[in-house]
């Protein structure tokens, strides 16, 4: 079974593509939980957010990941995915389909 994605491994993917905390949208980017966390980040305008739970605690796994380049307040994102487990592999195809890599 493929492992979930954690925290720290998520930061090291995102900063290395340019991404930072949105901090300028959002008091707490980065509110981590009990078996997951939230996060949204930005680079220039871009906004991207990776929510996840692993389902350790309270099953079944979940994650929704939304992206919005040049994001708007109010706008819906421009590509949006939910599923079970979140994995790097998940990611990583999520961020291509965005045009991010």
């Amino acid at each position: 079974m493929p492992e979930p994605l954690n925290i720290t491994r998520l930061e090291e993917i995102l900063k290395s593509l340019g991404f930072h905390e949105a901090k300028e949208y959002v008091s707490f980017p980065i509110v981590p939980g009990a078996d997951g966390a939230d996060t949204f980040w930005t680079r220039g305008s871009d906004l991207l957010q990776v929510s996840w739970s692993t389902g350790e605690i309270e099953p079944p796994p979940e994650y929704i990941l939304r992206y919005a380049k040049q994001y708007k307040p109010g706008h819906p994102p421009d590509l949006e995915e939910k599923g079970e487990l979140l994995t790097e592999e998940t990611l990583m195809a999520f961020l291509k389909k965005a045009g991010v890599i």
